[in-house]
């Protein structure tokens, strides 16, 4: 969807690339925006969702079909904002000028949602009706018997007879209503977040969490997200024992992602460094859990790191004739990842050292850390 969301977007511009009223080439692309996200939803909801909920062999009901409604809503919400933004920023970089598409994007997700919805939510009601509808009910014939039902034995079970059925109406026979049929929302959202499918990466920080700056913030998702990515869980919102908003402590732990016998310490330590974190001092242990400071404190010298390692690298690059590029390409890793080692910005993992020593034909040990 994305891909094609760009695909004509940029087809639009280039033929649109003399027309001097912007505004309206932005309004024709979210157009075209709307329109494709409507569409994906509702592939989503029938292709997906309700075909994979019936290769599971279970049957559409009401609270299957407002599950994946409220997943699916969110997801317009989500991508209606992230357009909202991107048009916000873009009408920023043109220095304010002309109009911004920024409340188009939300008002036509608003508008999708809400259309949507509205006929997922018939559907459910639909579905709750035809299952409220049970087996015509029994009963004993009373005592005295009204006039038509005196020929008939005492005790005989007939069916109600004030339960008249009218012309053309139809009658759906079935049992009274199991748990299970009265309320699935459990199983339906199981089900699809086994699938992938509506499962929100929960907000980090919370909102309670504070204000703080937007380049400390930056930092702090990163470090999340290099421990997350190496297999650790972060465990609740970052603190900031000292209050002045710089210096800041996560508390994580290790999942079954890791190793058993790896030194989490050390290897949450290289994590974070290699993002280029200025981390205080090495994680301790708190029974299972690990805090790690996030803020400089002279650790590491950058300066002293860098001098220490172009003293040594930049002369056996010389004599090979190349450059940190012809290096990164002969380690099989990315230049940045040279240069930024060079800089005594990053301390890399061992396995990315072994590639660098190994093409300049040195042990891993002899490279400077």
């Amino acid at each position: 969807m994305r891909k094609e969301i760009d695909a004509e977007s940029q087809q639009i511009h280039f033929e649109n690339r003399l027309n001097s009223n912007k505004w309206g080439v932005d309004e024709q692309i979210v157009r075209m925006w709307a329109g494709k996200i409507q569409a994906h939803a509702e592939m989503c909801y029938d292709k997906i969702f309700c075909h994979h909920w019936s290769l599971l062999g279970n049957r559409r009901t009401g609270a299957f079909v407002r599950a994946c409604s409220s997943i699916l809503g969110r997801t317009i919400d989500r991508l209606g904002n992230t357009e909202a933004h991107k048009a916000r920023m873009a009408h920023r970089r043109r220095g304010g000028i002309g109009r911004s598409s920024e409340g188009s994007y939300k008002s036509s997700a608003e508008s999708i949602r809400k259309q949507l919805q509205e006929g997922w939510d018939i559907e459910a009601r639909e579905l709750d009706l035809a299952a409220s509808i049970a087996r015509p009910q029994k009963y004993t014939v009373p005592s005295p018997l009204p006039e038509h039902y005196r020929t008939l034995p005492a005790g005989t079970p007939l069916v109600d007879p004030f339960a008249i059925v009218g012309p053309g109406e139809i009658v759906v026979e079935s049992g009274p209503l199991s748990a299970e049929d009265t309320d699935t929302t459990g199983a339906a959202v199981e089900m699809l977040q086994k699938l992938g499918l509506g499962v929100e990466e929960p907000e980090w920080p919370t909102p309670p969490f504070g204000p703080v700056l937007p380049s400390v913030l930056k930092q702090l998702k990163r470090a999340r997200q290099g421990l997350v990515t190496k297999g650790f869980l972060v465990i609740s919102d970052p603190v900031n024992p000292s209050g002045d908003g710089k210096s800041w402590v996560l508390r994580f732990e290790p999942t079954d992602k890791l190793p058993k016998d790896a030194d989490f310490a050390e290897l949450a330590d290289l994590c974070l460094q290699s993002e280029g974190l200025a981390v205080a001092a090495k994680p301790v242990q708190d029974g299972r859990t690990f805090l790690v400071a996030l803020w400089d404190s002279g650790r590491v010298r950058t300066e002293e790191t860098r001098n220490k390692r172009q003293a040594f690298v930049l002369p056996l690059l010389n004599s090979k004739g190349w450059s940190i590029l012809d290096w990164a390409k002969q380690s099989e890793v990315d230049f940045h990842t040279a240069n930024d080692y060079l800089k005594g910005k990053t301390n890399p993992f061992l396995s990315t050292r072994k590639k660098l020593s190994d093409a300049l034909h040195i042990n891993a040990k002899d490279l400077p850390s």
